[in-house]
């Protein structure tokens, strides 16, 4: 093929990009200065992020080229060979630094999607998971990519201790999203599995499960908005997203899941009474004031 390989350093300006879109049927603009400043305002943007708009709107048409040419060609060898060539043209090939720095990049780019649909609170475990992974596998990247320049005699074992701790819990949050799946997956082929004539015995202690899921779950709620609630001195503030790979590490951290009901019921009187002592710095009926507060966030009715 006679393709140029990519060296240069200087970015192509907006003229060459919007003339890219344009052979590519995807710019129907004159694609000049003056056109091109008007966009920009329009967007109220700089002339830099202009750019950034147009090359990854470049990139969007390019790759969705890139899945329609795969699907056409089946052969996993010659797909192998067209990813390299990306990697080549991209100048990604030229040291193991270039090329985990782009890998690293690439993943960035995946990883963002993965966190908006985590944010949603209908998503399942998986996603979360894939979220998680895609921060612990770019964290990995990076610190690959700097060991690759780093001058070992001014190397700190110390901030690469820290970087690997944070790419190890993100990888423990991952597969604690995945244990919640399997988990899941064991109790409903478990179901499935059982006789008839145990229906209203699995019904029973399928109801009796999720009301322990449910106080368990309030203890882990108060322990996290707790803290805020006294450090604000009230529950008029936005409620941050919780987190469902952290609430079952916290859980595995107190040991609730694999607790008698005997012992659940001991350590959730211990766990109440530490958050109304906590709670009654701000005022006397104040933990009666975020007790409400939880209760409603969960949907459970106020107990009179």
């Amino acid at each position: 093929m006679k393709i140029k390989d990519r060296k240069k350093e200087t970015p192509s300006t907006i003229i060459q990009l919007a003339a890219a879109m344009k052979a590519l049927g995807a710019y129907f603009g004159e694609n000049t200065d003056a056109e091109h400043e008007k966009e920009a305002k329009r967007l109220g943007s700089s002339k830099e992020y202009y750019r950034m708009r147009l090359v990854n709107a470049l990139l969007g048409i390019v790759e969705g080229e890139a899945m329609l040419s795969e699907s056409a060609s089946g052969l996993t060898e010659q797909m192998l060979h067209a990813h390299q060539q990306a990697l080549e043209s991209a100048g990604a090939m030229d040291t193991k630094e270039k090329l985990l720095e782009f890998l690293r990049w690439r993943t960035l780019r995946i990883e963002g999607p993965l966190k908006q649909i985590a944010q949603d609170t209908e998503t399942g475990p998986i996603p979360v998971a894939a979220a998680h992974a895609a921060h612990g596998l770019q964290q990995l990247l990076g610190i690959s990519a700097d060991g690759q320049h780093i001058d070992p005699d001014t190397i700190s074992p110390t901030a690469i201790q820290a970087n690997l701790n944070k790419a190890r819990e993100s990888l423990t949050y991952a597969i604690a999203n995945l244990d919640i799946m399997l988990d899941l997956i064991t109790k409903a082929e478990e179901l499935f599995s059982q006789p008839e004539t145990q229906t209203e015995a699995t019904q029973a202690n399928t109801s009796q499960q999720s009301k322990r899921a449910a106080r368990i779950s309030k203890l882990l709620l108060l322990d996290l908005l707790v803290p805020l609630c006294v450090e604000k001195r009230t529950t008029e503030f936005l409620i941050p997203k919780v987190d469902q790979s952290k609430f079952y590490q916290k859980g595995k951290e107190w040991g609730v899941w694999s607790m008698t009901e005997k012992a659940l019921s001991a350590f959730e009187e211990k766990k109440m009474q530490e958050f109304t002592r906590t709670l009654t710095i701000v005022s006397p009926v104040f933990p009666l004031t975020v007790f409400a507060l939880i209760d409603k966030i969960m949907g459970v009715a106020v107990k009179t």
